[in-house]
């Protein structure tokens, strides 16, 4: 018999997995049509769906999380909320911990051998000491940002205890894979409509009103960069199913995937995400190939296709092609200078985390029309003015143990166990080289959860093939000698 719930010994039959589908969907509708006339009554019913099926652990509504994770809805500012989808999550934490205390479930000492999850809670740690000590004092952006990484890392906890088998896994990988196919087939069609759809200006009122189209689409995030953060988080781990699979299911997926989710990257125009996801397949170049004469090859094509999509990127956008003239460049140059300044004012713990918009204008003249509320478009910047050596050692220190964890590959492992492998591997480098051009990981809700989510699955899988006896190597092993590719 299957079950739905966390544990072998709380189990529900099969049928009433359709049970549950029906009551999300009729809990679905029902918020809908509340949001239309009662804002609070939605809020209340989001909370109490959340919290209630994150507490029966339904991997039905686990999944469905998963799925719906690129979509999220900020109203305008005049609303209780600022961020429904993170919102929800965090009901989601709640929900489900209560329930696992209540059953008296948890075993916080095998969760915290994880050097992942110890790098995680040292993060937030130094971000809640910039916050108390800052120079800014304990502000509301503050505790906003130390709101947002802790929901990013509670949600990365649950997928920890839920992701207890290989079974779950798998759906959960392919659940996140079929959900990016979507993703990036409305971010197509917004392209050919050459509109934001009126889909996308219910999700963000606000923004809506604020960014006029330029033929960049953000499918259903709230900016064409933020997208292109999701996509090279995601592409990494289909090209890995793609080579490695030898499942029909997997492969069509993988395939789907790639040939959706490259031209939508392309489509955003994100020079961060595209530097980023050419890094990646450097890396999967020297990771799945053996023969150095085909690397090399690889190599001058990746090169070859690097220059191509430039040429695309001037035909589509010429002023942004145009880097000389771009004055979005010339500003992140200037925001970056300024956030080495604040560093150097208080060079331990920094000013305080979510202090940077607020600050910035101090430093630069009004002349320059560089704008108010912007971040440091670089979260080692931004990390460095804001939290000083604490909070940049943190994040690079995370940053590190989970790039050495992904590096640990058993020579026993099988497709899928290898496939994780390089999809961590390859998110964690893609958000790296991201992170130097935006902070998603820090103040954007899909893309911070989803880089959680990368972190819990390594764990997972790490945890996984811990039970079973098998001979690791530390550092690159490529799947195509051990597998004959």
């Amino acid at each position: 018999m299957s079950t739905t719930s966390f544990h072998a010994g709380a189990r529900i039959p099969q049928g009433a997995r359709a049970a549950v589908g029906v009551a999300i969907g009729a809990a679905a509708a029902g918020i809908a049509a509340l949001a239309v006339a009662e804002t609070w009554a939605a809020a209340f019913l989001v909370a109490a769906v959340c919290f209630t099926f994150a507490a029966i652990e339904s991997q039905v509504f686990v999944l469905m999380l998963l799925f719906l994770l690129p979509l999220d809805f900020v109203p305008r500012s005049e609303f209780v909320f600022t961020d429904l989808g993170l919102a929800a999550h965090s009901f989601v934490v709640v929900g489900f911990f209560a329930g696992c205390i209540v059953r008296g479930e948890l075993d916080w000492r095998k969760t915290l051998r994880s050097p992942i999850t110890r790098a995680s809670i040292l993060f937030l740690a130094a971000v809640g000491v910039s916050v108390v000590f800052g120079a800014e004092g304990m502000t509301h952006e503050g505790l906003r940002g130390i709101y947002y990484i802790a929901s990013f890392i509670g949600f990365y906890l649950i997928m920890v205890f839920w992701l207890s088998n290989k079974e779950r896994l798998r759906k959960a990988a392919f659940v996140l894979l079929a959900s990016t196919v979507v993703a990036a087939a409305f971010g197509i069609f917004q392209a050919a409509v050459g509109g934001y759809t009126s889909l996308w200006t219910t999700l963000y009122p606000a923004a809506a009103e604020l960014q006029p189209w330029e033929s960049r689409p953000p499918s259903f995030f709230g900016h064409e960069n933020t997208f292109a953060g999701y996509l090279v988080l995601m592409l990494p781990f289909a090209l890995a199913c793609y080579v490695l699979s030898p499942v029909r299911k997997w492969k069509r997926l993988a395939t789907w995937t790639l040939a959706l989710g490259c031209p939508a990257l392309l489509l955003t125009q994100s020079r961060g995400g595209l530097i980023a996801f050419v890094c990646v397949l450097v890396f999967a170049v020297f990771y799945f190939v053996r023969s150095r004469r085909r690397q090399a090859l690889l190599i001058l094509g990746t090169g070859a296709l690097a220059v191509g999509v430039y040429l695309v990127i001037k035909l589509l956008s010429p002023a942004r092609a145009d880097v000389g003239s771009d004055m979005s460049v010339w500003s992140r140059l200037l925001l970056w200078g300024v956030a080495w300044q604040l560093f150097l004012s208080s060079p331990v713990h920094g000013i305080g985390f979510g202090a940077f918009p607020n600050t910035y204008g101090l430093y630069l003249p009004s002349s320059l029309g560089i704008g108010t509320g912007l971040e440091a478009h670089n979260i080692y910047f931004e990390l460095l003015g804001e939290t000083g050596v604490l909070g940049l050692a943190a994040v690079l220190y995370l940053f590190g143990r989970a790039a050495y964890q992904s590096l640990v590959i058993p020579k026993s492992a099988d497709w899928f166990d290898r496939a994780i492998v390089f999809g961590a591997a390859g998110a964690i480098l893609a958000n790296f080289v991201h992170s130097m051009f935006e902070q998603d990981v820090l103040w954007a809700a899909q893309g911070g959860t989803l880089f959680w989510t990368w972190l819990a699955m390594l764990v997972a899988s790490g945890n996984l093939r811990s039970a079973v006896p098998c001979v690791p190597s530390v550092g690159i092993t490529s799947p195509a000698v051990s597998q004959g590719y």
